[in-house]
C-alpha cells in the first residue's frame, strides 16, 4: 500500500506504525479513550487527510481509518459492510451473542423490529415518571457531596443513576444501586473490566489465567438473574392477556412490549402457554443484556461530559436554568412533579437537548468498525480509491464530529442563537402541517370519492411518491445559517470554544 502511494504515517519495515503510535499515546493520560487515537495522528500529520490507513501488527489488524462522514456513508449505509468479528468476540461474554450491535442482516432487522416500540418517544414519555425517581435520588446524593466541599468522581454516580433508570425501564427492577451494592450491577460492572478487545499492548491483561473463569462465571450470574425476571413477566402477561384478566396495568417496560409482540404472534396459545420458546427467550436475554450494558455506559459518560462542559461556560449553564425555569418554573422542588404530570413538558427544552447533542458530537460514546472486502473500495471526492480487502475499517466517530469540512465550527457549542432557530423551524413546521390538516379535511368528501390523494407530486392511490424522481419531501432550509451537507443550525452557531 506504501509503494502505492496510498496515504499513511511513516511506516517502520517491521514494526509498522507501532512506534508512532506509541509516541502519540504517551503524550497523553494514560486512561485515555482510544477513539481519539486518528484526530492525534492527523494533526501530527495534517497531509494525510481524512482517509489513512494504520499498521499495528502484531497487537491489531491492518486499519483503513475514516474520519470523513461522505467515506463513512459509503460502508455504513450506500454498501454496509459486515461488523467487524472483534466486536463479537468483545461482546459475546457480556450479552451472549445475539446481541443488536453484533448481528446482521435479517435477524438484526427482526429483533430491532421486535424492541422498537419500546424505544418510542411517544412510550418513553410514559416511563418519565419512573424514571424521575432515580433522577431525584441522583440529585440528593449530590447535593450531599457537594455539601461535603470534597472533590469526588462523577462517572460512578451518573453509572449507577443510568443503570437504575434502565432497570426500571427494561424489567420494571428497582437495583438501587445508587444507594446500595446490587448483586446484578456488581456483577455486570466486574464482567465490563474483563472484556477484551484483542488489541491490548499489556500482554498479562490479555492472557490473564482467571479471564475465562471470570467470565464464564458472571455471564452465568447475568443470564439466570435476567431469565428469571423473563419468565415471570412472561407469566404476568400472560395472564393479563386473558379476556377476563381486570387487574389493573403501569406502563409497559421494553420486554413487556416484546411479550406482547411474541404473545400476539402465537395467536391461538395466548392465555395457554406455560412457558417461552426457548430461542426467543435466549435471544431476548441477550437484548436485554444488551440494553443494560451498552445503554448505561454510554448514558453515564454523556452526563459526565455534559456536566463538564456547563461548568467550563457558565453563560451557557446560566441559559439553560433560564430555559428551565421558563418551562418547569423557578422553584426547584415543584420540578419534579410537574413533570411526573406532564412529561411533554421535556419537548419545550430545545436549548437543553442542543446541549445534549453538542455533547455528544464533541465526544461520541462509540465508534463503529466493519469487515473489509474484496474488490470494495472506498471512494474519496476527488476520485481516489482506498482499498478496504483484509482491513478493519474504522469509522471514527470522535474525528469525524471534528471534521472541519463538515463542521465550521468543528469546537463550539451552541448559543441561545441556535435555540431560537430550532424553536422557529419547529413552530414553522406545525404551521405547515396544520395547514396541510386543514386543506386534506376540506377535500375530504372528494378524497373519499375518487380514492385519490394529492400531496404535492399527484401521490396516486397505492403509489409510494418516495418511488417517483420527481416527488418531492419536506426539505430544511439552513441556508441563512450557512449550513450545508451535514451540518445543522445547532451544530453551525456558536461562539464558545473549547
Amino acid at each position: 500500500m506504501q509503494k502505492d502511494g496510498l496515504p499513511m504515517p511513516p511506516h517502520h519495515f517491521l514494526f509498522g506504525h507501532l512506534f508512532i503510535v506509541g509516541k502519540i499515546m504517551s503524550r497523553l493520560p494514560s486512561d485515555v479513550h482510544g477513539h481519539v487515537l486518528p484526530r492525534q495522528i492527523l494533526k501530527s500529520y495534517p497531509d494525510l487527510g481524512p482517509i489513512f490507513y494504520i499498521d499495528t501488527w502484531p497487537f491489531g489488524p491492518p486499519m483503513l481509518v475514516v474520519t470523513s462522514a461522505h467515506a463513512a456513508n459509503q460502508f455504513t449505509v450506500t454498501h454496509s459492510l459486515p461488523k467487524f468479528a472483534t466486536m463479537r468476540q468483545y461482546m459475546q461474554p457480556m450479552t451472549g451473542g445475539m446481541d443488536l450491535p453484533t448481528l446482521e442482516g435479517r435477524e438484526w432487522k427482526m429483533w430491532r423490529t421486535v424492541f422498537n416500540p419500546g424505544f418510542s418517544t411517544s412510550h418513553l414519555m410514559t416511563m418519565v415518571p419512573q424514571m424521575i425517581k432515580d433522577v431525584l435520588t441522583f440529585a440528593e446524593i449530590l447535593e450531599q457531596r457537594a455539601a461535603s466541599a470534597q472533590v469526588f468522581s462523577l462517572d460512578p454516580l451518573t453509572i449507577n443513576l443510568t443503570l437504575d433508570i434502565i432497570g426500571r425501564v427494561t424489567l420494571d427492577l428497582v437495583f438501587n444501586a445508587q444507594k446500595q451494592p446490587n448483586s446484578f450491577t456488581s456483577t455486570l460492572r466486574s464482567q465490563i473490566r474483563w472484556l477484551l478487545f484483542g488489541n491490548e499492548a499489556n500482554l498479562f491483561q490479555r492472557w490473564h489465567p482467571l479471564r475465562p473463569i471470570m467470565t464464564f462465571w458472571n455471564s452465568r450470574q447475568m443470564l439466570a438473574f435476567v431469565g428469571k425476571e423473563m419468565d415471570k413477566r412472561f407469566l404476568r402477561n400472560v395472564a393479563h392477556s386473558k379476556p377476563t384478566t381486570q387487574a389493573p396495568r403501569r406502563s409497559k417496560t421494553i420486554i413487556d412490549l416484546a411479550l406482547d409482540k411474541y404473545l400476539s404472534e402465537r395467536n391461538g396459545n395466548i392465555g395457554h402457554e406455560t412457558t417461552m420458546d426457548a430461542t426467543f427467550k435466549d435471544a431476548a436475554i441477550c437484548q436485554i443484556r444488551t440494553f443494560l450494558f451498552a445503554g448505561h455506559d454510554t448514558s453515564s459518560s454523556t452526563l459526565c461530559y455534559c456536566y463538564h462542559l456547563l461548568s467550563l461556560h457558565t453563560e451557557i449553564r446560566d441559559a439553560v436554568i433560564k430555559e428551565h425555569n421558563s418551562v418547569l418554573g423557578p422553584d426547584i422542588g415543584q420540578a419534579a412533579s410537574l413533570l411526573s404530570e406532564k412529561p411533554h413538558l421535556l419537548n419545550q427544552l430545545p436549548y437543553t437537548s442542543a446541549i445534549i447533542k453538542e455533547t455528544l458530537r464533541l465526544y461520541p460514546a462509540a465508534s463503529s468498525t466493519r469487515q473489509g472486502e474484496p474488490g470494495f473500495n472506498i471512494v474519496s471526492p476527488d476520485g481516489r480509491l482506498y482499498p478496504t480487502s483484509g482491513l478493519l475499517i474504522w469509522s471514527n466517530h470522535f474525528a469525524i464530529h471534528r471534521n472541519p469540512d463538515s463542521w465550521t465550527t468543528a469546537r463550539r457549542i451552541p448559543t441561545a442563537a441556535m435555540a431560537a432557530a430550532e424553536k422557529e423551524q419547529r413552530a414553522l413546521q406545525r404551521r405547515r402541517q396544520k395547514r396541510r390538516l386543514a386543506g386534506f379535511r376540506a377535500r375530504a368528501p372528494q378524497l373519499h370519492r375518487t380514492g385519490t390523494i394529492h400531496l404535492g407530486a399527484q401521490a396516486r392511490a397505492g403509489h409510494n411518491p418516495a418511488e417517483d424522481s420527481t416527488s418531492t419531501a419536506p426539505t430544511m432550509n439552513t441556508t441563512g445559517y450557512g449550513v450545508e451537507n451535514l451540518r445543522r443550525p445547532w451544530m453551525e452557531i456558536g461562539r464558545i470554544r473549547f
